[in-house]
This record gives C-alpha cells, sequence and structure tokens, in this order.
C-alpha cells in the first residue's frame, strides 16, 4: 500500500483504501470499529526481481468457511457446556 500511495493522488489513494477496508469489513476480514495503522516511510533495497510468488494453502472462500464453522463448532461447545452446568445445579459464573 505504501508504494500504491506514492503512485496516486492523495485523494484517489484515499477512495482505493477505503474502498478495500469496506470491502474488508463487509467480507469478515476485519471487525470495522477499531482500525490501527502502522506505517513507516522506509527506503528499501529490494530487487522486483527477487519477489516470489507466495501462493495460499487454500482459496480464501475455504479458509472463510472453515474459520466460520470452527467458530460455530467453539460456540456450540460453550452453549452446551452452559447448559449442562444449569442441569447440574452449578450457579452461573460471570467473569469480569
Amino acid at each position: 500500500m505504501s508504494s500504491t500511495r506514492e503512485h496516486l493522488p492523495e485523494a484517489l489513494f484515499k477512495e482505493v483504501f477505503e474502498d478495500i477496508l469496506r470491502k474488508c469489513i463487509a467480507g469478515g476480514l476485519v471487525s470495522g470499529h477499531t482500525q490501527i495503522i502502522d506505517s513507516a516511510p522506509i527506503k528499501t533495497s529490494a530487487s522486483r526481481d527477487s519477489l516470489e510468488l507466495k501462493v495460499p494453502a487454500e482459496e480464501l472462500e475455504e479458509h472463510l468457511a472453515r474459520i466460520r464453522y470452527q467458530k460455530h463448532t467453539r460456540q456450540r461447545k460453550a452453549t452446551r457446556r452452559t447448559q449442562s452446568q444449569r442441569k447440574q445445579g452449578h450457579p452461573r459464573t460471570t467473569k469480569h
């Protein structure tokens, strides 16, 4: 993103950045309520010829589906555990 910022007018860069951020929020990649950006202008000497293409182990949709399934499974287990404790007469505990 930082090299893109150098090549685009500021208003256009902001528009593109905000569009990408909205898409990330809509896709569930970020929560959208707190954003922290850490950037420093650092000159590098890396050659574009030395770049390597990195291919993810799974497609984005497969990855998101797996994460959603894991989250759903954890939530179901937590609900079952809470229900089981209530049936056994355990008082509710509140974590602060």
